[in-house]
């Protein structure tokens, strides 16, 4: 179905510069539309679900890493810092920096509601 194929879309390209209109076109319906089906199927939206998936990659990387928050930022396909910065402490109650600090060896990712 129209949904599943944007999310397969969204999980492929979500480190890149990709907005809903291209989803929408590959899979031949209007943003509108498509924002429907995929919150029907998803209980998200199109734009949650690629945030989440940006944030849970950037987690991964700042336990995994000591590579720079800024580097992490782009790697996540969000190139502003700042921007970057301000969803992710939006989002796991803390700054990257913070969450980086918190690390323990037995490194899990945590999953974002």
């Amino acid at each position: 179905d129209r949904a599943t194929l944007a999310r397969h879309i969204l999980e492929g390209h979500f480190q890149e510069p990709i907005d809903l209109e291209y989803v929408a076109e590959r899979v031949f319906v209007g943003k509108e539309y498509l924002r429907q089906l995929f919150r029907e199927k998803y209980a998200e939206s199109p734009i949650q679900f690629l945030i989440r998936k940006r944030i849970e990659l950037a987690c991964y990387l700042l336990a995994s890493t000591d590579q720079p928050v800024q580097e992490i930022s782009r790697m996540a396909g969000i190139p502003n810092v700042f921007y970057f910065s301000r969803l992710f402490k939006k989002k796991m109650g803390m700054p990257p920096t913070a969450y980086r600090m918190k690390r323990d060896i037995s490194f899990r990712v945590i999953e974002i509601p």
